[in-house]
Order: C-alpha cells, then sequence, then structure tokens
C-alpha cells in the first residue's frame, strides 16, 4: 500500500505529489511531478493533516515520476478537491478510484468504480458546507 497527498512540504514546488509506502514515516516520502495509482481509497490524513493536508489518497500501487503526465485513459473524468473530499466536475462525490492520474499542472483524473464511489448524499452535504 502506498500513501499520495499534495506536496504540503512546499506548494510551489513543480513536483507537486508526495508519494511514500503506507508504513514508511512520513518524511520519508519523495516528490514527483506526476504519479499513478491503482485501487486507491481517499481518507482523512493524519500526519499530513498538521501541515494542511487533509486528505490522502491510499492506493494498492503507485507509480511517481518526473516526466510528462500519462495520456488520458479511456473513462476517465476529471476530479477537483473542495476542501474536505473530491469530485467530479458535476459534483458528484468520490471515495475511491480504480485509478488516479495526478499531473504535473495539478490536475487530478480518476477511472471510478460505480460500485465505490459515494451516493449523492454526499454532494449534498457538500452543498450545505
Amino acid at each position: 500500500m502506498f500513501v499520495v497527498s499534495a506536496n504540503y512540504r512546499n506548494r510551489q514546488d513543480p513536483k507537486r505529489w508526495l508519494l511514500r509506502g503506507a508504513d514508511d514515516k512520513p518524511n520519508t516520502a519523495k516528490a514527483f511531478t506526476s504519479v499513478v495509482a491503482t485501487n486507491v481509497k481517499f481518507t482523512q490524513s493524519d500526519y499530513e493533516s498538521g501541515f494542511g493536508c487533509s486528505v490522502v489518497a491510499q492506493a494498492e500501487t503507485a507509480v511517481g515520476s518526473d516526466d510528462a503526465a500519462d495520456a488520458m485513459r479511456e473513462n476517465e473524468v476529471k476530479l477537483t478537491f473542495w476542501g474536505a473530499g473530491f469530485e467530479t466536475l458535476d459534483e458528484k462525490a468520490v471515495d475511491s478510484c480504480a485509478s488516479l492520474r495526478l499531473t504535473p499542472d495539478g490536475s487530478m483524473y480518476a477511472v471510478l468504480n460505480a460500485a465505490e464511489s459515494k451516493s449523492e448524499e454526499k454532494t449534498e452535504e457538500r452543498a450545505q458546507a
């Protein structure tokens, strides 16, 4: 398992993403310009929350790169972060995905698993926030 987060160490760094093993200490996370992860679940962060990073991605596999981002995948949707979670551009909450692609420009794309997506109730919660 792996933990992926925004680069809370330096928000201006072109290496926008941090990647570490789930059992590794947070200070061992390496910065990358892009990351591709699979079997992802978004969870509240522990250590990272102290640095303004409230949610991290826990992934079965993750590969960081300093090359250009991979090409778009079939059925991929763009994600946005609204402060307490992720959602699609049509404001459907996402708490997990089959794959996650994080790009050098800070964009986030996912291939969703319909059975693993949160219901629209979460979106209503966001609307009330």
